[in-house]
């Protein structure tokens, strides 16, 4: 397994206060503590203000789709705005 740390763009599919479920490319194993930076918005330009979330949370979920990315649920053990 490799746990070096990656980045991917994707879209969340689900946001609440107790978690995420998002599609990714790259495998992530169940249990795995995983770190989120999320821009909250659907503006394409980058130029204004805009909220963001970071957050570490668990992955509680991996479910394969049937593009060869995998559907990941992941619960927030912390997180912030700004």
């Amino acid at each position: 397994m490799n746990d070096q740390p990656f980045k991917e763009e994707t879209v969340l599919q689900n946001l609440s206060a107790g978690g995420s479920y998002l599609r990714l490319k790259r495998l992530v194993h169940e249990g795995a503590e995983v770190s989120l930076a999320v821009r909250l918005s659907t503006a394409e330009s980058r130029d204004g203000p805009v909220l963001r979330l970071g957050a570490r949370g668990t992955v509680l979920r991996v479910e394969p789709q049937w593009d060869g990315s995998y559907g990941v649920a992941v619960e927030f053990l912390r997180h912030h705005i700004f």
